[in-house]
């Protein structure tokens, strides 16, 4: 009796703890047929293809990962209602990643509306990462995503060209998300909030480029209603307003801005970068510059804290400025700041939340914090799509008068290779390298080169520099750089 109730407790724990792994199309023809065969804990691989489907996780805590990435791998709701639906009390262990949510019209929301076109999630909290969800339309809120008294996490996602009446690219009501690593860009409404609309929530919004989103109304990038929101390390550029507030509109909303950039945003009448109508927000390390046709306006009883930051046309706060503050290249987007920027150095070690920067630089690199989401540091990107046989800039970020040696490697050393300047990720030796030149004074060498016409689509190349010379006391291996062709 004893050794068959051990046993039955073996039995139990094994198949308690046993994961099984299903492929679509292999094992089931559709996702919804992977999602319905399995059990908490069980993964749904997804290959390539464009799947025409409505999915829903009903409660599951599984994990639902496309195999190629979300360029490849489609899910297409063929305007049936929203692409994927959570709404079953889902908690962060419901992992949807690496697709793209495509062609939704939304849900029959608690609210009386349709909503979330791409993704609904009603009392859930999923996890969302890695994915592209784009042109979804609904007549309410959320054209990509709308939350409900839910609490997601997402991470790594693209919103773009979403349509809505309040908040093209994302629309939280009394819900607390946390959003990283996200880009919107091109949503639209009517009303409030082209990229993103908070109502009675508190959001947590950290690396966000929210651009070029634009509202019939108020909040062209952000609105904020009755909520209190975190903002790190944000860059909110080109947004596009027909009322007021350009960048981000607060009505009876206290959010907190830190290290955040906004720039080049258009209000018609009011508040082109920020417009707070009865709300006291804070902006800490902050760049409000180019935005039209003013930075800030504070309407009935608004009394917002600026501190550290530079406002065009200045502000009152301490440590405030109001100089130029030397854009890598403003026309073109690009708020990377140079080595004679007046941003760099002069923020607060105080209030920085976050370890890095936007692009993941280490955030307070050379003593005092610069303001902006940019941290000016060794650092290598690239301007431009990058399109076989088309031309991209190619930047290298350090020092002036360092020498920079750039190398093109076929793949990863795993782990990386120490060395007395950082890590050495490519394999080596690498298929290229070469002497590039040396940093110009702004501390931005930029390197035009033609993407080769043999770079298939999809395929990844690497890049990593050496940054001054090799032994040099302030030399550096910048960052691993990735160009996945077009």
């Amino acid at each position: 009796m004893r050794l068959a109730a051990v046993l039955s407790g073996i039995l139990i724990l094994t198949s308690s703890t046993f994961s099984a792994t299903i492929y679509v199309p292999d094992d089931y023809a559709t996702i919804q047929g992977g999602i319905d065969a399995t059990m908490n804990g069980d993964t749904v691989i997804v290959r390539q293809g464009t799947y025409v489907e409505n999915i829903d996780f009903f409660g599951k805590a599984i994990t639902v990962l496309s195999q190629s990435g979300p360029t490849v791998t489609i899910i297409d709701g063929n305007e049936a209602g929203s692409v994927v639906t959570f709404k079953s009390g889902e908690g962060h262990d419901s992992v949807l990643g690496g697709f793209k949510i495509t062609n939704g019209s939304g849900t029959l929301a608690p609210t009386g509306d349709y909503s979330g076109g791409g993704i609904y999630c009603e009392s859930s909290s999923p996890t969302i990462t890695n994915s592209i969800i784009t042109r979804n339309n609904v007549p309410d809120d959320g054209g990509g995503m709308f939350t409900w008294y839910s609490n997601p996490i997402v991470t790594g996602c693209t919103f773009s060209s979403n349509w809505a009446d309040k908040g093209g690219g994302m629309h939280n009501f009394s819900s607390d998300p946390l959003v990283t690593q996200c880009t919107f860009h091109l949503n639209n409404v009517t009303g409030r909030g082209g990229g993103m609309h908070n109502y009675d929530c508190e959001s947590t919004v950290i690396n966000c480029a929210i651009t070029y989103n634009a509202t019939g109304s108020k909040g062209g990038g952000i609105s904020n209603t009755e909520s209190n929101i975190e903002f790190s390390n944000c860059t909110i550029i080109g947004n596009q307003a027909d009322f007021a507030g350009g960048g981000i509109y607060s009505y009876l909303s206290d959010f907190s801005a830190i290290n955040c950039t906004i720039s080049e945003n258009y209000s018609y009448y009011w508040g082109g970068g920020l417009y707070n109508h009865t709300c006291s927000p804070t902006a800490t390390n902050c760049i409000l510059w180019g935005n039209t046709p003013e930075e800030i306006v504070d309407y009935n009883y608004s009394y917002p804290v600026v501190a550290y930051s530079c406002i065009q046309g200045g502000y009152p706060g301490t440590g405030n400025i109001d100089n130029d503050p030397l854009f890598a290249d403003s026309a073109n987007d690009d708020i990377h700041l140079t080595w004679n920027s007046p941003c760099r150095g002069a923020g607060d070690n105080s209030v920085v939340t976050e370890p890095t920067d936007f692009e993941g630089d280490p955030r307070v690199a050379l003593g005092t914090v610069d303001m902006g989401a940019d941290e000016f540091y060794y650092h290598l990107y690239h301007g431009g799509e990058v399109v076989p046989g088309f031309p991209i800039n190619i930047k290298v970020v350090g020092y002036p008068s360092a020498p920079v040696l750039l190398a093109l490697g076929s793949g990863l050393q795993d782990p990386p290779l120490n060395t007395q300047h950082g890590d050495l990720w490519l394999q080596w030796p690498p298929l290229w390298q070469g002497n590039i030149g040396t940093v110009p004074s702004d501390g931005i060498l930029v390197l035009p080169v033609t993407v080769p016409t043999n770079w298939t689509p999809g395929s990844e190349h690497y890049l990593q520099s050496l940054i001054g010379p090799w032994g040099g006391s302030y030399t550096r291996l910048s960052n691993h750089l990735t160009l996945t062709a077009e």
